[in-house]
């Protein structure tokens, strides 16, 4: 018979940071038996939190926080089993910013390609943010490639645009920002390994500008 005391979710929510949920699930996998396997250990839980009432642990599963488990007062094996088989995938739903800072030196940036990054993992854009540094108007493309077609010749070029006709813009202001989504018709999804070109396709008095594109990893 198992004497160890019962873990539970009060346990978890006395703590500061996921320690405090790393340390309830080890604890109730050791309580139930339950084992969990390396995969799920390097899984971690970053993606993880305890909901408002602080009743349940959710997981951030298909876009959306799900409740798994949890509970006040104890955790069955069934739940704890199934709060580690829905742990996400490595890396999966991680918010990042690709970004770039175009700098006229000291005059109006001129139009032309202004710079290439390549990309490390899979995701898909979400958005844009453009900041100025005075009021102007500007309007950068955004173009993508393979890392095997980059020559500088037949790739990247304008027909490998991701902006469907609408790139990331300022119009008479200091700042500009959108959302993506399947809506606009961006081809918004990047392959590890991909590389982004960003093009000024016009400018007016604009002398530097960050542009930032909001990403979450898939």
């Amino acid at each position: 018979m198992n004497h160890q005391t019962q873990p539970t979710l009060k346990t978890a929510l006395d703590k500061s940071d996921d320690q405090g949920i790393r340390e309830f699930v080890g604890q109730a996998a050791q309580y139930h038996g339950v084992g969990v396997s390396a995969q799920n250990e390097r899984r971690g839980l970053t993606n993880w939190r305890i909901n408002e009432a602080g009743r349940f642990i959710e997981a951030w599963i298909g876009g959306e926080w799900v409740p798994v488990g949890g509970g006040e007062v104890e955790t069955s094996p069934e739940t704890l089993s199934t709060m580690i088989s829905s742990l996400p995938a490595p890396g999966i739903g991680i918010v990042r910013l690709i970004a770039i800072t175009i700098d006229g030196e000291g005059a109006a940036i001129t139009v032309g390609v202004v710079g290439h990054i390549p990309v490390p993992w899979k995701c898909r854009i979400t958005g844009w943010v453009l900041l100025a540094d005075r009021t102007g108007s500007i309007a950068v493309d955004v173009w993508k490639t393979t890392y095997e077609l980059f020559d500088l010749s037949a790739h990247p070029v304008d027909a490998d645009s991701i902006t469907a006709g609408l790139p990331p813009g300022i119009a008479s202001n200091v700042k500009g920002r959108g959302l993506v989504n399947d809506v606009l018709t961006w081809n918004r999804d990047i392959a590890p390994g991909d590389s982004l070109t960003f093009k000024v396709d016009a400018c007016t008095d604009v002398q530097r500008v960050t542009l930032a594109l909001i990403v979450v990893t898939t």
